[in-house]
């Protein structure tokens, strides 16, 4: 009986070696990548300039072990034009130079070909956009958690007064909440925190970081003031390997105009 050769012998525990390594690198290596998949644009669908409807997808089951809620970055913007229908790219200019330029800036990122984007991107993406609240009774939450498939509806209603809310799967409506926190320290938003145009939210004086922190000036109005909000949906969750925040790449969901407070 023929005895292998050193040769043979070197060559069965290369191949063995390079075995275990492929076994590793296909255990460890795939296995820990997190993917946090974006809401689809075609799930979103804008009524005029005052509805938008989101659905959200069910999780797969491996992506639910680090998915942990839904996040909504905004910001609002001071305008005097006067928009009651759809809002289109053209437009965005007339309302607000600065939502242009930020659209400008985010819109390239919603369409990336990046699965998940770096806490950093995010960071500095909506560095001027704040993270939406809401008033669920009288608890207040910025937290959309569910995993599982459910409709949202951001309703913004212009019958004078009202206030902007959110339902989900058809339930009792949501208050939504201005933030009072951004990346430079906390505000206090005037002259409350719902979604409204009134004479402290469209004032110039009052869009400093110290108040309203998440408003945009526009500066030369002489006429009627107006207020704008610009939207985007991101999937959010935990590197279950570093603890740090991870995100799906962003989703636009609409740029919706604020009921007015009064007559």
């Amino acid at each position: 009986m023929m005895k292998p050769t050193n040769r043979l012998k070197s060559f069965v525990f290369k191949f063995c070696l390079l075995l275990f390594a492929a076994g590793v690198f296909l255990s460890c290596g795939i296995d820990e990548y997190q993917y946090l998949p974006a809401v689809p644009v075609g799930n979103i669908t804008v009524q005029f300039n005052n509805q938008a409807t989101i659905w959200l997808e069910s999780l797969e089951s491996s992506v639910r072990t680090y998915f942990t809620h839904y996040t909504i970055f905004y910001r609002i913007y001071i305008s005097d034009f006067p928009e009651s229908g759809t809002i289109q790219t053209t437009d965005l200019n007339k309302i607000n130079s600065t939502l242009a330029s930020d659209y400008r800036t985010i819109e390239p990122k919603t369409t990336s070909s990046k699965t998940t984007p770096e806490t950093s991107t995010i960071s500095s993406l909506f560095r001027n956009y704040q993270t939406l609240s809401y008033e669920q009774g009288s608890v207040e939450t910025d937290v959309i958690n569910s995993p599982n498939r459910n409709k949202l509806v951001i309703d913004f209603p212009q019958t004078p007064g009202s206030i902007p809310y959110l339902t989900i799967d058809d339930g009792s409506p949501w208050r939504l909440y201005r933030s009072t926190s951004n990346g430079n320290g906390s505000f206090s938003p005037v002259p409350d925190r719902y979604f409204r145009n009134t004479d402290g939210i469209n004032n110039s004086d009052n869009a400093i970081p110290a108040k309203n922190g998440d408003v945009a000036n526009k500066t030369g109005i002489t006429g009627d003031r107006y207020t704008y909000v610009a939207m985007y949906i991101v999937s959010t969750g935990i590197d279950t390997a570093a603890y740090t925040p991870i995100y799906s790449i962003p989703t636009f969901i609409g740029i919706f105009r604020l009921p007015d407070h009064s007559n």
